[in-house]
């Protein structure tokens, strides 16, 4: 392979990579719910996200899966 052909090649990923990219951000920012709560309330979530490695979104994000799961 020449080095022409490899450059070529890898530009052709780069933009396979970005077009997925572009398509993964479209249908995750899709849905967004916003929440309004007391300054107490979201100072212990961000605790409990700080503890335990996550991020508020993920936090939310299981907390409503378990709850429409169990309900």
């Amino acid at each position: 392979m020449t080095t022409e052909e490899a450059d070529f090649s890898g530009q052709a990923i780069m933009k396979q990579l970005e077009e997925r990219r572009a398509a993964q951000k479209k249908n995750l920012n899709r849905n967004v719910l916003g929440v309004r709560t007391s300054d107490e309330l979201a100072a212990r979530v961000r605790e409990h996200c700080k503890s335990s490695n996550l991020s508020t979104n993920q936090f939310l994000n299981n907390l409503l899966k378990e709850f429409f799961n169990h309900a």
